[in-house]
């Protein structure tokens, strides 16, 4: 009960008592109260203190206020005292004051319970009832709220003392007649015997209402809810079906006859007769097309049953029949899940913007229509919506986050680097954040690095040249010092990112010092001991490669990255391929659905040619991994060597837009050229083999429990995204489809094996 509730309840008996102080005059006095019913009255009973999850099972007062409440329970007892003695005083003065306080406290009353301020209104209503017990209006509201507070038995006997005021019985014919009592008491009645375990004394009533109303659907549907839930009664789910039927077939209302259809779908569904239940589903559905229950758990049973295409054309067909937006929403939201699961990005954003125009204030539709607008290369309209989003949620490590990735993606480095920067220091986020922009200056840093390199090689590099080279590797290294001196916890991250610009010019030596000074920290990982092996390999020390390896291995039997490195490498030296293949297949068979694995499997084919069975195995990867380079050039290769030409320009071209690398896109420009091309058909088939990438209908299963993690919390009034980041296992950038690649084959030249954005899926964002 609230505080609120409490001062006003005394104002109101201070004035009362002020007025009864002489004859008339006190009726004059509390009928100028009148003047105030427009505000104090419906300001009056609720404060929001008490809500009704607490009010469940609530034995008395005491228990809704809690601990420490002892003197509210004392005031709330003499609230309800005073309260009562001026009920006896009006009741006794009688005239115009028992009409102005009756309509006062009902007034009260309602506006406490529909605040959910159920003690209170149970309090006034108790009084109001006392006032007047004939009206069974008052009646029947006093005893709903005793069971919303708890006191079931107190309204049962109510109620009870209600229905024996109304009906007569006729003892010779062994029936119930009643009078003067509505089916919505009865129902009220036998829904309390229902709680207090009573079930034959409720079926009781609920036969007595459908004798007078043979189609009443909510008597029939708690009938036979209570049979069907009754583990006493042998045949209760067949006798709550013939109690459906038979009701259905009494009822008029195509509403309540596809209500009570679905009812029997329900129970059909839990005797595990699918085609039954399918059936009375569809029935429902065609009784009333803007019924969306059946509709759920019609999808529902092709989902589960792993016919997801049908589910979406249920949900679909309903959504270009129905104007229900109650409806809508919920089956707009199955359709995205749906299309989740089928892959389906692109056409999500359509069902998405209809449910964002339903529901303009609910930033979580926003946040994963913006990821979807990232995914399909909207980066655009992705913006836009995260640059509003920042305007509600200021503070959201997630969505600066995100916005940093996106001016990344779109090479507005300045932008990417100013929002990371932006991520705070006690955010999950803030290493990634920090590793990104090591990542970023790492890459400025490298490309003018080979460019000037190759420049003083031909004796080309001028001293602005020069200068401008060694400010960029300075920025760099400057950035990683002053972090990991500010941030312990940076420490490994980012010397993976200073390791990694040695090993591009060259200097693998010194990169493996940095990274094996490393192996002690609590955060350095096995994703840094594949970047390690893969570091000796380049040196040619495959001892200390195969060394680490096997210490992954031995710790972990069942890391089939461990095992796919070590069959790849020694593929690729021609080094006992028997064991070579051993180990892939090992890796295949703890992962048998990661599409990097199954291109070593299929490398492996193509190495001793067996070109059918690479084929096979490189599309299966193809299939599961997009926009890596590697793949794409495996599968060119393939049908480079099985003749079928045409194919193999396309996926030459593709991977040539894919890869990152300007030494490998040069060789895979003049593979092309070689087998005919000029530059103007290049160019046709690199524009038509990048129309085929984007265009893909499947984009990584992985985005779809990312999407789907994501919500957007006001509490305590700070603005925050929380994410169930242990579902996200993809961040924004497509780059990190490549990570595992590097680390089980060491190809591309740039490998920075620390946490990438992928990393959010081991934290719990907030």
């Amino acid at each position: 009960m609230s505080i609120k509730f409490l001062m006003l309840v005394f104002l109101m008996i201070t004035i009362y008592s002020c007025s009864s102080t002489g004859g008339s005059g006190s009726k004059s006095k509390l009928w100028k109260m009148k003047n105030v019913d427009g505000t104090d009255s419906l300001d009056y009973g609720y404060s929001g203190a008490v809500d009704e999850n607490s009010l469940a099972g609530a034995k008395n007062v005491g228990q809704i206020v809690g601990e420490g409440g002892d003197k509210l329970k004392k005031d709330v007892k003499s609230v309800d005292s005073r309260l009562m003695e001026i009920t006896k005083a009006i009741k006794k003065a009688g005239g115009p004051a028992i009409n102005y306080w009756a309509s006062d406290m009902f007034l009260k009353a309602s506006w406490a319970s529909f605040n959910g301020d159920n003690y209170a209104a149970m309090i006034l209503l108790k009084n109001l009832h006392d006032l007047r017990p004939e009206d069974n209006f008052i009646t029947k509201r006093y005893a709903i709220e005793l069971i919303k507070v708890g006191k079931v038995a107190e309204a049962e006997a109510i109620l009870e003392n209600l229905i024996k005021t109304s009906i007569t019985s006729n003892v010779a014919k062994n029936k119930v007649k009643v009078k003067a009592v509505d089916e919505k008491t009865l129902l009220l009645m036998a829904g309390v015997y229902t709680a207090m375990s009573k079930r034959a004394k409720a079926r009781e009533i609920y036969e007595n209402v459908l004798k007078m109303s043979p189609g009443n659907h909510d008597a029939c549907i708690f009938y036979a809810k209570s049979l069907s839930e009754d583990e006493k009664e042998k045949n209760g789910k067949k006798s709550a079906m013939k109690v459906l039927e038979n009701c259905e077939k009494k009822n008029r209302d195509k509403h309540e006859k596809a209500v009570l259809t679905y009812y029997r779908g329900k129970i059909a569904l839990e005797q595990k007769k699918m085609t039954l239940a399918s059936e009375l589903f569809g029935k429902a559905m065609k009784l009333d097309p803007e019924y969306y229950i059946p509709v759920l758990a019609l999808g529902g049973i092709y989902e589960n049953s792993g016919k997801v295409e049908d589910a979406y054309g249920v949900y679909k067909d309903y959504l270009s029949k129905s104007n229900s937006n109650s409806g809508n929403s919920m089956i707009l939201n199955k359709v995205v899940q749906v299309l989740f699961s089928l892959y389906k990005y692109a056409d999500i954003i359509p069902y998405l913007l209809t449910l964002s125009r339903m529901d303009p204030d609910d930033l979580n539709i926003k946040v994963k229509l913006a990821i979807l607008y990232t995914d399909t290369g909207n980066f655009e309209e992705a913006k836009k919506i995260f640059l509003d989003l920042l305007k509600e949620v200021p503070d959201s490590d997630k969505i600066i986050y995100y916005l940093g990735a996106i001016y990344e993606e779109t090479k507005e480095f300045d932008k990417a680097m100013e929002y990371f920067s932006k991520v705070s220091a006690d955010s999950p986020l803030f290493e990634d954040s920090n590793i990104q922009i090591g990542q970023i200056l790492l890459s400025n840093a490298v490309e003018n690095a080979v460019n000037n390199k190759n420049k003083v090689t031909k004796g080309n590099e001028g001293r602005d040249e020069r200068e401008d080279r060694e400010k960029r590797v300075l920025v760099l290294m400057d950035f990683i010092e002053k972090n990991v001196a500010a941030y312990p916890k940076l420490e490994v991250g980012l010397n993976i990112v200073k390791a990694t610009y040695y090993e591009v010019i060259g200097d693998n030596k010194r990169a493996i010092e940095i990274t094996s000074g490393l192996r002690k920290k609590s955060n350095y990982s096995t994703d840094h001991d594949y970047y390690l092996a893969s570091l000796y390999e380049k040196e040619k020390n495959y001892d200390e490669s195969y060394k680490i390896l096997e210490e992954v291995i031995k710790k972990d039997p069942k890391n089939a990255h461990a095992w796919n490195f070590l069959g790849y490498s020694m593929m690729e030296r021609g080094v006992d391929l028997k064991k070579a293949l051993e180990y892939i297949k090992k890796a295949v068979a703890l992962k048998p659905d990661d599409g990097h694995i199954r291109d070593s499997l299929g490398w492996y084919y193509y190495k001793v040619g067996k070109l059918d069975l690479a084929l096979k195995e490189i599309k299966f990867a193809r299939d599961r991994v997009d926009f890596d380079s590697v793949i794409s050039k495996h599968l060119a290769m393939i049908y480079h060597a099985l003749k079928n030409y045409n194919l193999a320009k396309v996926y030459y071209i593709e991977a040539y837009n894919n890869s990152k690398d300007k030494s490998e896109k040069d060789g895979l420009y003049k593979i092309v050229a070689s087998m005919g091309g000029g530059a103007k058909d290049f160019e046709r088939l690199r524009l038509s083999a990048n129309s085929n990438v984007s265009d893909r209908s499947r984009m990584p299963a992985s985005v779809t429990k990312q999407l789907q993690s994501i919500d957007i919390d006001d509490e305590n009034s700070n603005n925050k995204i929380q994410s169930d980041a242990n579902k996200s296992k993809k961040s924004i950038k497509n780059n990190n489809k490549n990570k595992k690649k590097n680390k089980s084959k060491s190809k591309n030249k740039v490998k920075i094996k620390n946490k990438s954005r992928d990393s959010i899926k081991n934290k719990n964002v907030e």
